[in-house]
């Protein structure tokens, strides 16, 4: 877009078709990158909410603990895990592996938390699913209920309780993607305008530059430390 501005008096604008197919191109590409970003930062979240929830004996089951985006053209997509448990109930921050290359070309995205763990005695036996869905708390242990969890605060529903806990964050995080001061910011990031003198005119070329997406940074709130927002 050129923005011009006369000596005389009077400001006009002259939009090239070229430009303009191009930058907007670039907004969609931007926009799917802020929310590419939200969507770990959200994964990690439910993640991190949940960790101190999960039963545990040996860790395992922690350990095995993953946030993950698939995403691509068709199919299920490239997988990219941008975090996952540590047998101490804490998480791991894998924001690297949310490449911007691999974004950029996607058609879909797709989020997933969720724990992978089978028997060491029995690889049929689904241990995750089981301590989800099937034992009691720790707190029932006292009342003649079994099986149980063994530790104080663990027991069942740990995913589903550290999502809606916090589903309104979560669904308030995608919303402000778009209407944010934090979305002005990134846009303002992505502009590249050069003055350029025409005779009379004072011309001001205004470009959304792709190679600037990298800078951009995730949902600002209490996803911040997982979002790589400073």
């Amino acid at each position: 877009m050129n923005i011009t501005t006369s000596k005389k008096g009077g400001i006009f604008f002259q939009i090239s078709a070229s430009d303009f197919t191009k930058n907007f191109k670039n907004l969609g590409t931007a926009i799917k990158w802020m929310y590419a970003k939200t969507l770990a930062g959200v994964l990690i979240d439910i993640l991190a909410n949940s960790q101190p929830r999960v039963p545990y004996d040996t860790g395992k089951l922690r350990r095995s603990g993953m946030a993950v985006i698939y995403g691509g053209k068709s199919g299920r997509g490239k997988q990219m895990i941008v975090g996952g448990g540590k047998e101490d109930g804490t998480v791991v921050s894998q924001l690297h592996t949310l490449r911007y290359d691999q974004v950029r070309i996607m058609k879909f995205m797709r989020g997933v938390v969720g724990y992978y763990r089978m028997a060491d005695r029995d690889p049929n036996f689904d241990v995750a699913l089981f301590t989800h869905e099937i034992l009691y708390p720790y707190e029932m242990r006292f009342s003649g209920h079994k099986p149980a969890a063994r530790k104080p605060n663990t027991g069942p529903k740990y995913l589903e309780l550290a999502f809606k806990e916090n589903k309104d964050l979560y669904i308030e995080a995608f919303r402000s993607v778009l209407r944010s001061k934090w979305f002005e910011r990134n846009i303002k990031v992505l502009q590249v305008i050069k003055k350029k003198p025409t005779g009379l005119f004072s011309v001001d070329l205004v470009d959304i530059v792709i190679n600037r997406m990298k800078q951009l940074g995730g949902y600002t709130k209490t996803l911040k430390k997982y979002a790589g927002v400073h």
